[in-house]
């Protein structure tokens, strides 16, 4: 599947450098998942966001939801609260 965001895109965001393997896999993983789960909250499927994304119409809003979670991610790896 395709992700509304990038690893690339996160990293430029983030502004710290550049990641680790570990890091640009799990943030990967990450944008995979809200992706993912984007297209469920809206009743579609992983077609739906390729196309968006293949067709550059992805909504800068899906971006930023993506990278929002990718940087949740690295700002807390343990997930602790």
């Amino acid at each position: 599947m395709s992700t509304f965001a990038t690893a690339a895109e996160v990293q430029a965001i983030r502004g710290l450098g550049t990641f680790t393997s570990d890091q640009t896999a799990a943030v990967t993983a990450v944008l995979e998942s809200a992706t993912s789960q984007i297209a469920e909250a809206v009743g579609r499927d992983a077609d739906w966001a390729d196309a968006l994304i293949d067709d550059e119409l992805a909504p800068a809003t899906l971006k930023a939801i993506c990278i929002e979670k990718a940087l949740a991610l690295l700002s807390n790896p343990s997930g602790v609260s």
